[in-house]
């Protein structure tokens, strides 16, 4: 495919045990982020395109390159997710041929974890990068403790994570433009910086 677009870390580390990965000539590699870039990279595959303003679908699908007319995209990703990115660019005119590299597993908090969540300090916050991985926390804890993580500030990685956190009522949202942990605290910390949170 002239152009193949990687949905995240774990699908380039995955991809590459079962191949090997390499550019080949013509070919545009793309990634949602700068986390994605640089295993990339390491795996061979240098200079992927990534977009600046954000690390979501939307941002990815913004960028000029995948505009109409497109032809063959390969996607290495995993199964799930919204679908946003085939569908928009199978609509462009791609033929989309997929990889599914790994599998996500839904992974139930323990009691001992839940518990930890109750003496956390009021300075603490949430860092929310996947909307499956916070459902499967949010489905589990009970009214006090969805009231005390609402009393958090909470760092959302993407537009789409800072609007479900707004609609599950959690007032202090902090927008980071990526899910790589030292985006999320630098804009925490940014916040702090502006006497937001203390």
């Amino acid at each position: 495919c002239p152009v193949v677009v990687v949905t995240s870390p774990a699908a380039v580390v995955f991809a590459a045990r079962q191949a090997t990965l390499r550019v080949a000539p013509g070919q545009q590699w793309f990634t949602l982020g700068e986390g994605s870039a640089r295993a990339l990279a390491r795996a061979g595959v240098p200079g992927a395109i990534t977009p600046r303003g954000g690390s979501d679908s939307e941002s990815l699908l913004a960028l000029p390159q995948l505009q109409a007319p497109l032809s063959r995209v390969g996607l290495v990703t995993a199964p799930g997710g919204r679908g946003l990115i085939p569908e928009t660019l199978a609509a462009r005119g791609a033929e989309i041929h997929r990889a599914d590299v790994y599998h996500r597993e839904a992974i139930r908090p323990r009691a001992a974890q839940l518990a930890a969540l109750a003496p956390l300090p009021p300075a603490s916050a949430l860092l929310v990068t996947s909307s499956e991985a916070f459902d499967g926390l949010w489905a589990v804890l009970d009214a006090p403790a969805r009231d005390a993580l609402r009393q958090r500030p909470a760092v959302a990685s993407s537009p789409r994570l800072a609007v479900q956190l707004a609609s599950l009522g959690f007032q202090a949202i902090v927008p980071a433009p990526g899910a790589a942990p030292g985006t999320l605290l630098d804009a925490l910390a940014a916040d702090v910086a502006r006497g937001r949170f203390r």
